[in-house]
């Protein structure tokens, strides 16, 4: 019966994967279907050697762990966001960059660890990405971009997270008319165990209905740092600060820059309420250029 499947080399692969309990299995010159990545039994590894490329593909049960590296796909993967473990197999794979994420994270909120990011690499979503505790994520100057026109979908949620280290990550917020959507969101229980270094946190909505869009907002008990951090507000309506807390949120910033958004009037660099009271430390504030009263630095209620 096989012979029937000679010229499907997808059903072909699935036809093997399916009757090996063990072992590996090997493609020469047949590009292994990604589409596949969950018929890999446990215990089973597929090397692929196709043109010049050479990969390994496992049951993300069999995976070594920690640090974990996340690719655009390319060549063999194209089409495809993929996640090697330690020793350079792919056990996730997904044309949606949150799948993937979500899944190593899920695993090393367990075990604890790091996600690698490919250098210069761009990630993109259409959904929030949401922290998770234990988990370290290493940019290098990589791009995660959440792309979306709907009002309150923030690019990273941190709720409740604690002992989680991004460092090098460009975060932005893209989309037109996306009212009350910011760069990152962090509340609940979030404490300075949570820290961001040397990243980047961009609010790029546009349109006049792009209103209330930051780059940092933190809310409740949460008290994140930041240290070597550039923070944007959004370009599109009125009311895009650079950082905003609220609250009893209690944020600290270190040799940051902040600058209030370029859309509208009341664009501030900084605006704390309420109880917040978040510290700052050879920072850099500047209000938004885009209208009326784009202040560097707004107080109310009993902030501090």
């Amino acid at each position: 019966p096989w012979a029937e499947l000679s010229t499907d080399l997808t059903a072909l692969t699935e036809q093997v994967l399916s009757v090996t309990p063990n072992g590996t299995i090997f493609l020469k010159q047949v590009a292994f279907d990604l589409a596949l990545m969950n018929s890999i039994p446990p215990n089973v590894k597929v090397a692929c050697s196709y043109q010049d490329q050479y990969c390994e593909y496992i049951n993300s049960a069999d995976s070594s762990g920690s640090p974990y590296t996340v690719e655009v796909g390319a060549g063999l993967n194209s089409g495809y966001y993929i996640a090697k473990d330690s020793e350079n197999r792919i056990c996730f794979a997904s044309p949606d960059y949150k799948t993937v994420y979500d899944a190593v994270s899920t695993v090393l909120t367990v075990s604890g660890g790091t996600i690698v990011l490919q250098p210069g690499g761009t990630f993109t979503s259409t959904a929030t990405l949401n922290g998770y505790s234990n988990v370290n994520v290493v940019g290098e100057k990589s791009t995660l971009r959440v792309n979306s026109n709907t009002p309150s979908v923030h690019a990273l949620t941190f709720n409740n997270i604690v002992n989680s280290v991004w460092h090098g990550v460009n975060i932005e917020r893209t989309g037109v008319n996306a009212s009350g959507s910011y760069v990152l969101y962090a509340l609940g229980a979030t404490d300075e165990s949570v820290k961001f270094l040397d990243c980047n946190f961009t609010n790029l909505i546009t349109g006049s209905g792009g209103t209330g869009c930051y780059g940092v907002g933190s809310w409740g008990s949460a008290a994140p740092s930041f240290s070597g951090c550039t923070i944007t507000g959004g370009s599109g309506g009125t009311d895009c600060h650079g950082v905003v807390s609220s609250d009893s949120a209690a944020p600290s910033f270190s040799g940051c820059t902040i600058t209030g958004g370029s859309g509208d009037a009341y664009c501030y660099g900084v605006i704390s309420l309420d109880s917040a009271a978040p510290s700052f430390s050879g920072c850099t504030i500047t209000g938004g250029s885009g209208g009326t009263v784009c202040v560097g630095v707004y107080l109310g209620g009993s902030s501090a």
